[in-house]
């Protein structure tokens, strides 16, 4: 079953993204290594799009292409939701991780259900017929644009909120070598100095 061997070699090659991530973008900086990846796979996605549906083999090799691509940015996302958790550290003296980590998975979350919300709304305004084996050519290519083009468009978006985003490797080992002499003052100032004796 072609659908089946899709999916899986995508969630297979989605996988090996994720853990080879470190391994192969861990040297450059964060930021503009997340930038350079999206903008990567971006390419992927679109040239998907334009392949004709003949090409499958091409197809399958892509998609793995992609989301490979894709999944070396997983790591570097949470990489920099620590990241903002050090800085407000560092601004305010204050660890905020689980209020920066917990509006993260709400974000991820919200955006899951606005995007599978999105897709059958759309669906149904090209009407999508449920359970025939064959659709209309324009239902074909949206279900195509949602797939590609429309991800990717939206990806673009955020390599253009990335270029304003500062936090990025060099600031933040800066910031990570002042808290850890923070850390180190901390205890130092909470000793006891000895105690003189007495006198009697």
């Amino acid at each position: 079953d072609l659908v089946f061997a899709f999916i899986v070699s995508g969630m297979v090659a989605s996988l090996s993204g994720a853990l080879l991530s470190e391994r192969l973008l861990g040297k450059f900086d964060r930021v503009r290594a997340y930038q350079w990846t999206i903008i990567s796979f971006v390419i992927f996605g679109a040239l998907i799009f334009f392949l004709p549906p003949s090409q499958v083999w091409l197809i399958f090799g892509l998609n793995i292409v992609f989301s490979f691509v894709q999944n070396l940015t997983t790591p570097l996302q949470w990489t920099m939701f620590s990241d903002v958790g050090h800085y407000e550290e560092h601004r305010s003296g204050r660890r905020l991780d689980g209020l920066v980590f917990s509006t993260a998975l709400f974000a991820i979350k919200f955006g899951l259900a606005l995007g599978g919300a999105v897709v059958g709304w759309v669906l149904g305004m090209v009407d999508y017929a449920p359970g025939q084996a064959t659709q209309a050519p324009r239902v074909l290519s949206t279900i195509n644009a949602l797939f590609t083009l429309i991800p990717c468009a939206l990806f673009l978006c955020m390599v253009a909120l990335l270029a304003i985003y500062k936090l990025n490797s060099r600031l933040v080992d800066s910031i990570a070598r002042e808290l850890a002499g923070k850390r180190e003052v901390r205890p130092e100032a909470g000793q006891l100095s000895p105690a003189t004796p007495s006198a009697i």
